[in-house]
């Protein structure tokens, strides 16, 4: 909801970047359509009925608002914030199977609190491959060709630090 906020305070609520990053309300079966994206009970939802293009603006946008609040504190690094790859989000679900799986970047997965979750049991995600995950079919993720949007495809922005 900040990213809409942004975009509509930014550019207006009739400006084609605020009307290109509205999620498609037509794919939910919520009475008051809306109101899931706004309603702060659905705040830790994965928001649904999103383009490819959508989830990598916001990436972007996300990227840009937090690197600005880090130069307003004088940090020494930066973050990059992007959909995961295929690989990332095979490697992650290995990992949560307890698979050994020895990679640098997955290290700083691990280390955190928010780690990578539910890869195979949430709502379908949207990859900077453009591909989606469906699924898994033993320790392997199902991967699929993105084609629009719908009510059961979402994304995950992962943050990378760059000093």
């Amino acid at each position: 909801m900040e990213y809409l906020y942004y975009l509509q305070r930014e550019y207006g609520a009739n400006s084609p970047q605020y009307l290109a990053a509205l999620p498609d309300t037509t794919l939910t079966s919520s009475q008051n359509k809306l109101s899931i994206y706004r309603h702060p009970a659905y705040c830790r939802y994965p928001i649904v009925g999103i383009t490819y293009a959508q989830a990598t603006d916001y990436a972007q946008w996300r990227t840009m608002v937090v690197n600005m609040n880090l130069d307003l504190k004088r940090k020494k690094y930066r973050f990059e914030y992007q959909l995961a790859s295929e690989e990332i989000l095979q490697q992650a679900f290995l990992q949560q199977k307890n698979k050994s799986v020895p990679t640098q970047e997955l290290q700083a997965i691990s280390l955190s609190s928010n780690k990578l979750v539910n890869i195979d049991g949430n709502a379908k995600e949207i990859t900077s491959n453009g591909t989606i995950v469906t699924g898994a079919d033993n320790d392997k993720l199902i991967f699929e060709v993105y084609q629009h949007p719908d009510s059961l495809t979402s994304f995950r922005c992962m943050a990378k630090v760059v000093k």
